[in-house]
């Protein structure tokens, strides 16, 4: 499908990546919305969860970890999201499939690993 019409919330405390994700998936023509704080992010969705398609998150952030958000976003509404982790985290794809998550990523993030998971649940 024509990925221009699909909205991708990026939520990473890391404004380098959070960036990164965000540029990286503008050229593959998503829109993309990015945020660095995790608590902004549970409002933002809280308010307007409907204008996006799937949510990239990472784990580790202060306030609220990549799996808490997932749990309060999935009570929201079902909504795709991609758990992203460093090595050393609690969080891996066990957790973060047994939350509900589509898709674990670790990190350094691989952009072909990421586009084939966004792919696959769009």
């Amino acid at each position: 499908g024509n990925n221009s019409d699909k909205h991708i919330l990026v939520i990473d405390d890391e404004e380098t990546i959070a960036n990164y994700l965000k540029d990286f998936l503008e050229t593959q023509n998503f829109q993309v919305t990015r945020i660095c704080n995790s608590t902004l992010a549970l409002e933002l969705f809280e308010k307007s969860s409907s204008q996006f398609d799937l949510v990239i998150t990472d784990q580790t952030m202060p306030e609220h970890t990549g799996l808490e958000i997932t749990e309060l976003f999935l009570q929201k509404r079902q909504i795709p999201i991609i758990l992203c982790s460093g090595y050393s985290d609690l969080a891996n794809g066990t957790t973060a499939l047994k939350a509900g998550c589509v898709g674990f990523l670790t990190k350094p993030i691989n952009s072909q690993k990421l586009l084939k998971l966004i792919h696959a649940n769009l």
